[in-house]
C-alpha cells in the first residue's frame, strides 16, 4: 500500500488531504501536536482504522525533527500542509514566529526526507498565493499573474512593518525560495512542487467544537486544493514546479447564492460592498499540468453553507 505523510493533520486542508488520500487507497501517517488530536481524527472518522496512524511532533522547526520519523516509516509522498498562521496575537516577533519557523520548517522536511526517506518520490509544500499578490495594490494593478511570479517582500520590510499579516507574507516568500534553493543546490532524489491557493473556502471535515471557532474564507474550494496536491504526486510533469491557482467570484454572488437557502433568511446583507478584481490571474499551466475540475461557485457556497447551518446544531 501506498504511504503518505501529512503534517498538521488535524487542521483545515490537511484533513481533507487524508480523507481523500485514505479514499484512494493510501496509508497514511499525520503528524499533530498533542495525542488527543490523534484520538479526535480517529472517532470521527471510524473508516481510517487500519489506515490512519497519527505522529505527534511539537516542535517540527527544530534540526533533525522529522529524522526518526522517516526512519520509522517506508513512505512515498509527503504533504507539507501545515504552517505559523497569523491567528495568534502573542506572536509579534518575526524572526521567531514567523521567519524560522517557516523556513526551518520546510528545510528540515526536505533535509531529513534526503537522508532518510529513501522511498520517497515526490515532496508538495501548500504555500499561498500571496507570495504572487501580497504587497501594494499599484504595483501589481493591471497585470497578469502567472505561476512564476514572485513578490519580494523582505524580512526587513516585516521587521519594520511590525504587523502579523506583513510577516506572514514575508515568512512564506523566504520559506518557499528556501525550499527550491534547496532542491537546485542538492538536487534530492525526489521532485517537488509548491501549491499557491488563494483563500480557501469549503466545508470543514475537521473535529468542530464550536462554529465560532471556524475561519472561513474565499476564491478557491478546499476540493480543488486537495485534488491538486494529489494530482501533484501522479502527474510527472508536476514535479519540481509552482502552481498557482484560483478563479475570479464576487462576493455579490456569493451572498445571491446564499439567498436561495431559506435557513439563510435575514442572515446575509442586501449588497456585499464587492471591489473588483484588479489583477488577473493566468493558471493556464495549472489547469493543463493538474487537470483539476473546479468546483464552481454556487457548489462551493452551497456545500459549504449546509455543512455551516448543520454544524450550528450540535456545536453553536
Amino acid at each position: 500500500m501506498v504511504h503518505a505523510l501529512v503534517t498538521g493533520a488535524n487542521g483545515f486542508v490537511a484533513t481533507h488531504v487524508v480523507d481523500q488520500l485514505i479514499t484512494a487507497g493510501y496509508q497514511v501517517t499525520g503528524s499533530i501536536r498533542t495525542a488527543s488530536k490523534g484520538v479526535e481524527i480517529l472517532q470521527d472518522n471510524p473508516r481510517y482504522a487500519g489506515q490512519f496512524t497519527p505522529v505527534i511532533m511539537t516542535d517540527m522547526y527544530r534540526p533533525g525533527a522529522w529524522d526518526q520519523i522517516f526512519q520509522n516509516g517506508n513512505f512515498d509522498y509527503f504533504f507539507h500542509v501545515t504552517a505559523p498562521a497569523p491567528d495568534n496575537p502573542a506572536n509579534v516577533e518575526f524572526d521567531k514566529n514567523f521567519l524560522e519557523p517557516a523556513v526551518n520548517g520546510n528545510l528540515e522536511i526536505l533535509k531529513s526526507a534526503s537522508k532518510h526517506g529513501k522511498n520517497i518520490k515526490h515532496i508538495t509544500v501548500t504555500s499561498t498565493m500571496m507570495i504572487v499578490t501580497a504587497g501594494a495594490i499599484e504595483d501589481i494593478q493591471g497585470k497578469v499573474l502567472t505561476s512564476s511570479t514572485w513578490r519580494n517582500i523582505t524580512p526587513a520590510e516585516a521587521r519594520a512593518a511590525n504587523d502579523a499579516s506583513t510577516s506572514y507574507r514575508a515568512a512564506k516568500v523566504a520559506a518557499e525560495k528556501a525550499v527550491w534553493a534547496y532542491v537546485e543546490a542538492q538536487t534530492p532524489h525526489y521532485s517537488m512542487s509548491t501549491l499557491l491557493p488563494p483563500f480557501i473556502f469549503g466545508s470543514p471535515i475537521l473535529h468542530v467544537t464550536s462554529v465560532k471557532n471556524l475561519s472561513m474564507s474565499t476564491t478557491i474550494d478546499v476540493r480543488d486544493v486537495v485534488a491538486m496536491h494529489l494530482a501533484c504526486v501522479t502527474t510527472p510533469e508536476a514535479a519540481n514546479k509552482r502552481f498557482l491557482m484560483g478563479k475570479d467570484f464576487s462576493n455579490q454572488r456569493i451572498v445571491d447564492i446564499l439567498k436561495t437557502l431559506p435557513e439563510t433568511k435575514g442572515r446575509v446583507p442586501k449588497d456585499s460592498g464587492h471591489v473588483p478584481l484588479y489583477f488577473q490571474l493566468d493558471t493556464e499551466e495549472t489547469d493543463r499540468v493538474l487537470k483539476v475540475r473546479y468546483h464552481t461557485l454556487e457548489e462551493t457556497v452551497l456545500d459549504s453553507a449546509r455543512k455551516m447551518l448543520e454544524l450550528e446544531k450540535v456545536a453553536p
